[in-house]
């Protein structure tokens, strides 16, 4: 998390990205949301009937996947709700050091 924090700091202070503050916000806005609407937003992208993740797995002409049912698809949807929610806190903490470095 703290490599793709980093990796991500260095791309969103580069002059070369347009609307780099649109995505500053989009990363660290899951960190100052509520975690019980993280869960619910993630119940939703992780859902197998309607969910987005299973959705765009339906256009690969690949059966859905029950993520929230199973241990191992539970811990995935978990794992990507930590880094998720992580990541833009983990972000703003690196711009000015590394960014400045050549």
């Amino acid at each position: 998390m703290i490599f793709l924090a980093a990796v991500l700091a260095v791309i969103l202070n580069s002059k070369r990205v347009r609307g780099f503050q649109f995505f500053r916000v989009l990363i660290f806005l899951p960190y100052i949301t509520n975690v019980v609407a993280a869960g619910f937003v993630f119940q939703l992208l992780f859902s197998t009937k309607y969910g987005v993740f299973n959705t765009l797995l339906g256009l690969l002409h690949i059966p859905p996947i029950a993520w929230l049912d199973t241990i191992w698809g539970a811990r995935i949807a978990l794992s990507m709700l930590i880094i998720w929610a992580w990541l833009g806190y983990n972000m703003v903490a690196y711009p000015g050091r590394l960014a400045d470095n050549p």
